[in-house]
């Protein structure tokens, strides 16, 4: 099975789901992005790739100019 037949038969039993389900799903999409993204901050953090707060505030006066 090709790649794209896959994707068309996974998206044709997505859509059979029932509106509840699809709810279900999204939510939990929605926090495993947010888990993904607080452990990249995390990363960043012990990594020292971070900003100060003067840093942040300079950057903020400059985007509202």
């Amino acid at each position: 099975m090709n790649r794209q037949v896959l994707i068309d038969s996974i998206n044709d039993k997505i859509r059979q789901l029932p509106d509840e389900k699809i709810k279900e799903i999204n939510e939990l999409i929605d926090r495993l992005t947010f888990m993904e993204k607080v452990e990249e901050g995390l990363r960043d953090s012990e990594d020292e790739r971070v900003s100060s707060n003067e840093e942040v505030k300079t950057l903020i006066d400059q985007w509202l100019k």
